[in-house]
């Protein structure tokens, strides 16, 4: 039975750290002025209705401006985009399937699913780079500091924040069990169906060990219930500045079809010209 090699997970995983350790406009705003700025670009997305496609299209303005602000390599944001490419095409795909009725776009009469179909993509598309360009430019320790002063009880902070940290430790156990498999069976790639069970069975004995030294660590170091991480920095003017722009421009893009206002311009402008 093959099997993703896990260490590749685990080098894309410490690759979103190494990104969000970087210096640029993005990097250097307060943790909760990116968390309130994304969550805030979500609101609006989840707002439009289910057949809307071109009213949603403006809304890419905010991660491309903040890849390039925040110096991120677009492959970094499309190998996460494959990786769940999928999953978005399988939840949207069920649109055409159950609504048959025809809707007119343009002089096209087309089936109303597939006007669905569109929007779901594109909502889940931004979505989930939403979520990357955050983790990528704030860090969750980031996150977690601006979640915290948004007044998220605590433990669900600390939750948040053990469970991301402990995938890297559980993607790392992963990768010595299937490189010990793979010394012990010939270099044969994969994981038998035969040992397979037994495997996940030594897995989950290995994590919770690891687990319990972990807390025995963390408890070593003072761990009083608040996980800190970073220096604290206070929220300044240009992260209000930085707030308000694009949530001003989200108002925008909400109210007014920018995509047929710029296409009334374009004619008008074509027109004059003729």
């Amino acid at each position: 039975m093959k099997m993703r090699d896990p260490s590749r997970t685990l080098a894309a995983f410490y690759t979103v750290d190494e990104l969000s350790r970087r210096h640029s406009p993005v990097h250097d705003r307060h943790p909760l002025a990116l968390s309130a700025t994304t969550a805030a670009f979500m609101v609006v997305i989840a707002s439009f209705g289910r057949r809307e496609v071109s009213t949603i299209l403006p809304l890419f303005l905010y991660p491309c401006l903040t890849l390039a602000l925040a110096d991120v390599r677009p492959a970094e944001l499309f190998r996460r985009l494959a990786s769940v490419a999928p999953l978005i095409l399988a939840i949207a795909a069920l649109s055409p399937v159950f609504e048959t009725a025809p809707v007119r776009v343009g002089p096209w009469t087309i089936a109303g699913g597939w006007l669905s179909f569109g929007s779901l993509v594109v909502k889940l598309t931004l979505t989930v780079t939403a979520a990357f360009l955050l983790v990528a430019t704030a860090g969750m320790g980031g996150v977690a500091r601006g979640l915290r002063a948004a007044g998220v009880p605590r433990l669900a902070v600390v939750v948040l924040q053990m469970t991301y940290r402990y995938v890297a430790l559980l993607l790392a156990e992963v990768t010595t069990m299937t490189r010990a498999h793979e010394l012990r069976s010939g270099g044969r790639r994969g994981v038998d169906r035969s040992v397979l069970g037994p495997m996940i069975g030594g897995l989950l004995l290995r994590s919770y060990d690891r687990a319990g030294r972990v807390y025995d660590a963390m408890s070593l170091r003072g761990f009083d219930g608040e996980y800190r991480v970073g220096q604290a920095s206070r929220f300044g003017v240009p992260d209000t500045l930085y707030c308000l722009a694009w949530l001003g421009y989200f108002a925008i893009v909400r109210l007014v079809d920018l995509a047929e206002a710029l296409g009334r311009i374009a004619n008008r402008l074509a027109g004059g010209m003729l």
